[in-house]
């Protein structure tokens, strides 16, 4: 299990660490940036992030792939330079790169949020299957409400 821990540092802005407990699965940026979106409250995510959630979360995919030099930027465009992973997500992204003509990393995101089907539900999914986060999917009306609630 996670443990959130918020350090301020007087100017406003604050260092966020997890410290793990036991084993987890959680391993990626955008898993832990989506646990920090969800308000405790309403079990969703902040309204004020909600809009910019997955522009984010793919952008925190593509600098995991960054970090773990799957891709590289050559020419201001995005490359990939080393193939599958062992997650499922990291190698759904770098098979939606390796389809798609060069392009910049801004493009990238915007093209990734449109090739990842709700990447909120994915994540969600994954952490719930690793004991991150407990998942509620239910359907009214033919729309479906999802609420998660962080296992701390």
């Amino acid at each position: 299990m996670q443990q959130l821990v918020i350090f301020g540092n007087g100017s406003g802005r604050h260092n966020v660490d997890f410290i793990r407990r036991g084993v987890s699965n959680m391993e990626l940026l955008a898993e832990k940036l989506f646990l920090l979106s969800i308000d405790k409250r309403t079990k969703r995510p902040y309204g004020r992030t909600a809009s910019l959630l997955s522009y984010t979360l793919n952008a925190a995919l593509l600098a995991e792939l960054l970090m773990r030099e799957c891709i590289v930027i050559r020419d201001k465009k995005v490359e990939v330079v080393d193939g599958a992973k062992e997650d499922g997500l990291l190698d759904e992204t770098i098979q939606i790169i390796q389809s798609k003509r060069k392009q910049s990393p801004k493009q990238m995101i915007a093209t990734l949020r449109r090739e990842h089907k709700n990447i909120q539900v994915k994540l969600a999914k994954k952490l719930s299957e690793a004991g991150e986060l407990d998942l509620d999917l239910r359907q009214y009306f033919g729309h479906i409400k999802v609420s998660f609630l962080v296992v701390l």
